[in-house]
């Protein structure tokens, strides 16, 4: 009964919701016109080996879609609540794709850039440039014991830094940081996208996507 429970959870709501506005942006538009090896749409496909998957090979995969804010209580607390689970039900036929968006901590200045632009930047970078290390990165940084240590720490950037390239024992560094603003810039785009996306909000409850509404899902679909 328990673990029914538990997969509802999964299969029922996605981690975010934000106030429906604004011109809405094509899918096209979302990855600014470039073709990527590992991103698709402001998103990358996780294997059950915890690695990034090539999108030609998504193709006629299980998708589940999960959506995400870095810095959403709502969406860390699920995360940590759901990973083990996810894992859990994930074959070979089946791949997550995360899509990270940007919202909290805006103050609305021109060329402000947060914490969640940053993060959600490393990501999809990091997914395009260390494919077999995104999974476990993102795990980490995307959790409550994460955000906690953040808040501790005297710099945020070395700190970021070194869970790569200490914990992780990553290589790729220069090239994910290299690329950092194209990706933030992808992630802002997605981010837009979702607001108005009509198939998304008519899940949700009033047939709006909002914050700081706590209710989050996750959208299973086959391709």
């Amino acid at each position: 009964m328990m673990k029914n429970k538990k997969l509802l959870v999964l299969v029922l709501v996605l981690s975010l919701l934000i106030v429906a506005c604004g011109k809405k942006m094509s899918k096209d538009e979302i990855d600014g016109g470039e073709t990527f090896k590992y991103v698709d749409q402001g998103g990358f496909y996780i294997n059950n080996k915890n690695e990034a998957v090539p999108v030609e090979e998504a193709k006629n995969k299980k998708i589940v879609e999960w959506y995400t804010e870095p810095i959403c209580p709502s969406c860390v607390e699920l995360g940590d609540e759901t990973k083990p689970y996810l894992k859990d039900i994930q074959d070979d036929d089946t791949l997550i794709k995360y899509v990270p968006l940007t919202f909290l901590g805006k103050t609305g200045a021109e060329g402000e850039v947060t914490y969640s632009d940053v993060i959600t930047g490393i990501w999809l970078s990091m997914a395009e440039h260390d494919p077999e290390l995104v999974g476990e990165f993102y795990d980490l940084t995307s959790s409550e014991e994460w955000l906690n240590k953040l808040q501790e720490s005297p710099n945020q950037n070395q700190t970021i830094h070194e869970a790569y390239a200490i914990t992780l024992s990553g290589k790729n560094w220069d090239k994910i940081f290299g690329d950092l603003e194209k990706f933030m810039r992808i992630s802002k785009n997605s981010t837009e996208y979702i607001k108005t996306d009509k198939e998304l909000a008519s899940k949700t409850k009033d047939g709006r996507i909002t914050t700081p509404t706590p209710v989050s899902y996750t959208h299973l679909r086959a391709h």
